[in-house]
């Protein structure tokens, strides 16, 4: 039995995490803490509801601004699954022992 596979486009944008080169990188990297100072005292963070929150702004966000609201909704995309794994997965991983005042 063949499942039924549609080749045509959906409406709606996939978001995808895209760096054309080091600038983006470093876009992507200040929206994604420019966006978690902001979200954090309305949703919280590092929880399943600021995870769920970013990840869905940043798929409705998706390519309706340009490169810039690319960038910025990319950072919201990997802020949001950061949250969900950390909600999941937990926040009491191993720390380092090593001093980090360097």
């Amino acid at each position: 039995m063949k499942a039924n596979v549609s080749n045509s486009k959906s409406s709606t944008p996939t978001p995808k995490v895209h760096a054309s080169g080091v600038f983006d990188v470093l876009g992507i990297a200040l929206s994604k803490q420019i966006t978690e100072r902001l979200a954090t005292p309305v949703v919280g963070n590092g929880n399943l509801k600021s995870g769920v929150s970013k990840l869905v702004t940043g798929v409705l966000g998706y390519d309706r601004a340009g490169k810039i609201g690319n960038i910025i909704t990319g950072g919201l995309v990997i802020d949001g699954a950061e949250d969900v794994i950390v909600a999941l997965v937990g926040a009491n991983a191993p720390q380092s022992t090593q001093d980090s005042s360097w």
